[in-house]
């Protein structure tokens, strides 16, 4: 991963545009497609999720480019 980010909703007004339906998020930026499919099966990426995904009902990913 090139940098990674972790926060909560913002507390901004309520908007029908705005999903603050999750409680943590999670950004990891990555130089190219070929990292990002590397961290998807590095032992560490799977172990953490082995050992934690009993914490959470679902998974939500938003994948986007940036340029």
């Amino acid at each position: 991963a090139k940098s990674h980010q972790v926060g909560v909703p913002a507390p901004t007004a309520k908007r029908k545009v705005i999903d603050d339906s999750y409680h943590i998020a999670l950004i990891v930026n990555f130089t190219n497609i070929a990292d990002h499919d590397r961290y998807q099966e590095d032992p560490e990426h799977l172990e953490f999720i082995a050992e934690h995904s009993d914490k959470w009902e679902k998974v939500q990913i938003y994948d986007f480019e940036v340029e």
